[in-house]
């Protein structure tokens, strides 16, 4: 249960609690991780059926494959083969025992959440389905949605999707307590569990049979459900696969508070003994197939329950789609231009003398900024959303914006042509704020180019992610920012390339910017977040920095949400977390993680973070296959560390700042200044172009002197060498405490 705080507190909550079903709190200021997956071997061969049975055409084994010692002759016959874990359940189970819910006819009905009873066929979806969500589905997610249904009906939200999350909580009901030491805090040893775990099953009618993922497993009671005592929740390690089908299985290994085994209920059981034809009696078919392969095997009847669950493929429904709809002949045309005088020329602005920079910035590494605008297809319909259409393979534009952009030039020429950078502000900032970085990027020959996210600056008025009375338009206007860049993308692939202004904005006959080897981006809060999905669609962001972001974004702030919820329970906050991230995996990082771990990333967060510290940056970090670098001033819970120089892309904690302080006049100057250092050596070297297998020695950091410094520790720099074979890697360098004005870098050899 959560406990309510003072009226005051819950004014405060309920603001929360809007950013959380939104996934904006965080806002307002692919491949599998394969180290992790190998932790049950599946050979191809064995069986497991119960003794007696007959064995069917799908478990012949080739004459010439060996059998293991042990297993009978499979020719078709009835034979001896191994028996199943357990002895068949008892068709008079204890009343005492503890059920594993899954009724399916009841008022209100049990089954686990999610599950692939709550889809239906849609041939032209990625999955081939889509989700059917009803008034009444199960309660397990049902006590969530009516919970929420006064801010928002997600259900319509929910039936746009063609299938489930792929990071989100797997929930099972139980009509009794369950012993809470059953609960694993450590996902790594999860796979070893025989009562509790989550494995692939690969496509519908095949014989593919995946690995047990790497799971947490709470143990969690809740009496505010009538009929449930507790419930089982098997939260994943990693993002599961997109497009991909997956068992949560509980076992009748799970006990009881009172020590007694669970059983299963009537319903479960008509399911796993029925020989129909249906749909989900196929796949608890082939579920059996996969727990024979197991070591040791186990039968459907070892089972207290299990649910098979679709992943939908988040980055090719919506954000995925619309990408390739730009480029389609079908888009409208960009209208791409600089902005010019009365007079017909390009209007260049000294860089002292730029329209609405922030006061007091140092610019003196930059010569001169130009302005632009370019055209962009306007997605949102008539509720302010942006909506998911599984029949159609064309998404629809339902109007046009007007987008304007800053791009900002250094000042040293000899280092043209430049590499450019895209940077996104966070909440209630704007593209001007490129000023903030000037300084430090300029010094490393990196163009800047800017713009405004829906409803900030010059496009104040076109969206609001502050309307909490609605939701609709909040997530519209999320959606759209993420359209709008993957269009400014576009814009810097088709026409940055021929830009000739610099020196003094008559050109030289040089190209100002150099692309060859693609851009890089930095993204502060809510850009951060719009540009971790964005980035991982487009090739040619090849190097990303992420400042105080995250993914798995409804997992953030439970402190906050907690008090809300008052008596609601577990139940209502884990349906909550479950529904919700089926929604926002359209444009939560996460869900592109596996995109990202081809390109070079940075993940800077902030010890302490008021809105995103904690689960959002580790679980983006392990997700993108970060390693944690050191000095560590606080634990990052399974992820990998290591002490500088270090070589790979990294998460890196500042101990001394908080939210907002990348494009910010921040309380600790050093620590922002540390920060855009860092962010700025790391996105020039990674979208420097390398001979591949050069073996040319780098220094890994620039000059830092004493100003730098911040706390008791020393500046870090980190910097990527280059792309080899691949795989982009950066240094982190730290400078010794004795060095004063020498330079701190060290240099290796590229590997």
């Amino acid at each position: 249960m959560f406990e309510r705080g003072t009226p005051m507190q819950a004014i405060h909550h309920q603001w929360m609690l809007t950013f959380l079903v939104l996934v904006l709190l965080a806002c307002s200021s692919g491949s599998q991780h394969t180290a992790r997956n190998d932790f049950v071997e599946l050979p191809g061969d064995d069986a497991c059926v119960q003794q007696g049975d007959t064995i069917d055409n799908d478990m012949l084994v080739p004459e010439d494959d060996v059998l293991e010692e042990g297993a009978g002759v499979v020719d078709g016959r009835e034979t001896e083969v191994p028996k199943c874990a357990l002895p068949p359940p008892s068709s008079e189970p204890d009343k005492d025992a503890p059920v594993a819910l899954f009724a399916m006819s009841s008022d209100e009905p049990s089954i686990p959440f999610p599950s692939n009873f709550f889809t239906k066929r849609v041939p032209t979806s990625p999955t081939g389905l889509a989700l059917e969500i009803k008034e009444v589905n199960t309660v397990l997610l049902d006590k969530a949605l009516e919970f929420i249904k006064t801010m928002i009906d997600i259900r319509p939200l929910l039936n746009e999707s063609e299938g489930f999350a792929t990071f989100a909580p797997v929930i099972f009901g139980f009509s009794e307590r369950i012993d809470t030491t059953f609960a694993v805090e450590d996902p790594l040893s999860s796979g070893t569990q025989d009562y509790a775990f989550l494995m692939e099953i690969g496509p519908q009618g095949s014989d593919v049979c995946g690995e047990k993922v790497p799971v947490f497993i709470r143990v969690l009671e809740d009496e505010s459900v009538s009929g449930i005592k507790s419930i089982v929740v098997l939260e994943p390690f990693l993002p599961l696969k997109p497009n991909a089908r997956y068992a949560g299985i509980i076992t009748r290994h799970l006990k009881g508070a009172s020590g007694k085994n669970v059983v299963q209920h009537p319903d479960f059981r008509t399911l796993i003994e029925s020989t129909t034809d249906s749909d989900h009696a196929r796949e608890i078919r082939e579920v059996e197939k996969c727990l024979q392969r197991l070591h040791p095997p186990l039968c459907l009847s070892d089972l207290a329950v299990a649910t098979v669950f679709t992943t939908r493929d988040g980055p090719k429904t919506l954000l995925g789609k619309i990408r390739d709809y730009l480029y389609s002949e079908d888009a409208p045309p960009i209208n791409f231009s600089l902005e010019t005088t009365q007079s017909g020329d390009i209007a260049i602005y000294d860089a002292l003398n730029i329209p609405n920079i922030p006061q007091g910035q140092d610019l003196s590494e930059s010569s001169f900024a130009v302005f632009g605008t370019f055209d962009c297809p306007d997605f949102r319909g008539s509720d302010s959303n942006v909506h998911v259409d599984l029949t159609s393979a064309k998404p629809t534009p339902s109007g046009n914006l007007r987008a304007r952009f800053i791009l900002l030039f250094p000042k040293n020429m000899s280092m043209q042509p430049f590499r450019l950078v895209v940077l996104t502000h966070g909440h209630g900032g704007n593209k001007e704020r490129v000023a903030y970085i000037a300084k430090r990027f300029g010094e490393q020959g990196l163009a800047i180019a800017g713009i405004d996210l829906i409803g900030h600056g010059d496009l104040k008025g076109t969206g609001s992610f502050m309307t909490f009375d609605d939701v609709p338009q909040v997530l519209g206007s999320l959606i759209q920012s993420n359209i709008l860049l993957l269009r400014f993308f576009q814009v810097i692939e088709q026409f940055f390339s021929e830009i000739d202004l610099f020196p003094d904005g008559n050109g030289d006959g040089i190209k100002d910017l150099d692309l060859s080897n693609g851009f890089g981006y930095v993204g502060e809060s809510l850009g951060s977040i719009t540009g971790g999905a964005v980035c991982a669609l487009d090739e040619n962001c090849t190097a990303i920095v992420l400042n105080v972001g995250g993914g798995g974004l409804v997992n953030f702030a439970p402190e906050f949400v907690g008090p809300l919820l008052g008596s609601a329970g577990q139940v209502t906050y884990q349906g909550l977390r479950a529904g919700l991230a089926v929604v926002v995996e359209v444009f939560d990082p996460i869900a592109f993680a596996g995109l990202l771990r081809h390109k070079a990333v940075l993940m800077q967060a902030v010890v302490g973070d008021e809105l995103l510290d904690g689960p959002p940056t580790w679980d983006m970090a392990r997700a993108t296959n970060l390693t944690y670098v050191c000095p560590c001033p606080k634990d990052a819970p399974f992820l990998p560390s290591a002490e500088a120089p270090f070589t790979g892309n990294a998460l890196y904690y500042f101990d001394d700042a908080r939210h907002g302080f990348f494009l910010a006049d921040a309380t600790n100057p050093s620590a922002t200044d540390a920060a855009r250092i860092q962010a700025a050596w790391f996105l020039k070297t990674a979208t420097r172009k390398w001979r591949r297998g050069s073996s040319k020695r780098v220094r890994l950091c620039q000059k830092i002197t004493e100003r730098t410094r911040f706390g008791d520790r020393n500046p870090k720099c980190l910097r990527v060498l280059g792309k080899r074979e691949g795989s982009w890697n950066f240094s982190v360098a730290s400078a010794d405490s004795d060095d004063g004005d020498k330079p701190i870098a060290k240099s290796v050899s590229r590997n």
